[in-house]
């Protein structure tokens, strides 16, 4: 045989033999009996909650809402919780409306009145709240700081408007939002009838108060306070068997460690005072000078459950102060129960911190646990509280729970 056959025979065979081992390897697959022992990747359980817990806070983040909707003639009104079912759908909207963005334009307070008149769906906060905050309760990372406290969407033909304003200024945006998704959205939310104040010739009141044509009914929360000194120095970082404490002349125990001072009043209310010199587990909340402010609220969140436990009413974020410049943010949160603000009777917030540089300096906490009870809360008839409200003009009268340091707390109408 000469040189150039066996060369073209060597190819041949060599081809042969690659064909065989492809069609091998294609047989094992499909039958299974070629077993590979790839690497695989787990995280050990705690290590899975924690990336659960890294989202789960945030969105579990719960705000009272009044929420009306209407039909163009008739109008029916809920006061209930973002966390309630009845409201999953109305922020199925507002997930479609964020993610698309807006673009706002001021309008005056007269346009969004006259949009109240058309079919649509009405949401309001007893605060204003971030943008960037509902877009990450929703999974939408954000860092627009807008304020929202009255949110309305509207359908006018088959488009959808978008009015919303922080309590003081108004704006209107396009979307692009279906108005049969907007009205089926309204039609399977329910309520009692209701109406607004500017369609009742009430000029004193602030003219979007919500006025019910029934109230509702509430139970009474027993209210108790609930002070662990041990469990507060532990969580503080302090040494339980302190004995650098003292009790001033107003009964408020006071101790001491270091630059760092817990005190605990009668009525309840603990006030921490520390430094960015050191800081108890839990109190960094992060590694940036300048973090976003929904990292903060996160974090701030996670630490506020851990102090107060399971047992109390949910927590909702009632006032953001960040003064990015001074590295400075103050963090208020209130407790709400049946859909309602739950207030304290002096006007503090439940919560406050201040951090600065991503670490908690001072917080205060008031130190109250409540159970429902099967008492009705009294509640004074609407035409005696909006008499009463003649001599707060231009003021929203509002339901809320009040906490006056007693053994209860009761619903009442307040003017914010």
């Amino acid at each position: 045989m000469d040189k150039k056959k066996r060369l073209r025979r060597d190819r041949l065979q060599n081809f042969l033999i690659l064909a065989l081992s492809i069609s091998a390897v294609y047989l094992f697959f499909l039958t299974g009996s070629l077993e590979l022992e790839l690497p695989t990747i787990s995280l050990s359980p705690s290590t899975e909650q924690e990336l659960a817990d890294s989202t789960a806070l945030l969105q579990e983040l719960d705000f009272p809402v009044t929420l009306v909707v209407s039909d163009g003639h008739s109008r029916l009104y809920r006061q209930l919780s973002t966390s309630d079912s009845a409201f999953t759908s109305v922020e199925g909207l507002w997930e479609d409306l964020f993610r698309d963005g807006f673009t706002s334009f001021t309008i005056p307070y007269t346009d969004f009145q006259s949009a109240l008149s058309l079919p649509g769906i009405y949401v309001s906060f007893p605060n204003s709240v971030p943008l960037c905050i509902l877009s990450e309760r929703l999974g939408l990372p954000s860092t627009d700081e807008t304020e929202l406290q009255r949110l309305l969407l509207v359908t006018e033909g088959e488009d959808v408007l978008f009015y919303h304003s922080d309590g003081n200024h108004y704006h209107l945006s396009y979307t692009s939002l279906t108005a049969s998704e907007v009205l089926a959205t309204a039609e399977v939310i329910g309520g009692s009838s209701c109406s607004f104040a500017f369609e009742q010739s009430e000029p004193t009141l602030h003219p979007l108060t919500v006025l019910p044509a029934e109230l509702p009914q509430y139970p009474e929360f027993g209210a108790t306070t609930a002070t662990e000194l041990s469990d507060l120095l532990s969580f503080f970082g302090f040494n339980t068997h302190t004995t650098s404490r003292y009790v001033d002349s107003t009964g408020t125990e006071v101790i001491m460690e270091s630059s760092r001072k817990l005190s605990i009043a009668p009525g309840g209310r603990l006030s921490y005072l520390g430094s960015t010199s050191y800081a108890p587990d839990g109190f960094t909340l992060s590694a940036e000078t300048d973090p976003p402010l929904p990292e903060l609220v996160d974090s701030t969140y996670r630490l506020l459950t851990q102090l107060c436990g399971d047992t109390a009413p949910r927590f909702y974020l009632s006032d953001v102060k960040y003064n990015r410049s001074s590295g400075t943010c103050t963090l208020r949160f209130s407790r709400m129960a049946g859909g309602l603000p739950l207030l304290s009777g002096d006007g503090e917030a439940a919560a406050e911190f201040l951090i600065r540089d991503g670490i908690v300096v001072s917080c205060s906490y008031l130190c109250r646990s409540y159970t429902p009870s099967d008492t009705p809360a009294l509640l004074l008839p609407l035409r005696q509280a909006t008499a009463i409200a003649t001599q707060y003009e231009g003021m929203e009268l509002a339901l809320s729970y009040v906490d006056n340091g007693g053994d209860s707390a009761a619903v009442s109408w307040l003017m914010r």
